[in-house]
């Protein structure tokens, strides 16, 4: 995921990571 000009989270990650987005 393109994470540009935004401030990510560990919980964030972790979120997309449990959606199957990493």
């Amino acid at each position: 995921p393109s994470y540009t000009g935004r401030v990510v989270t560990i919980a964030e990650i972790r979120e997309q990571m449990a959606a199957g987005s990493a």
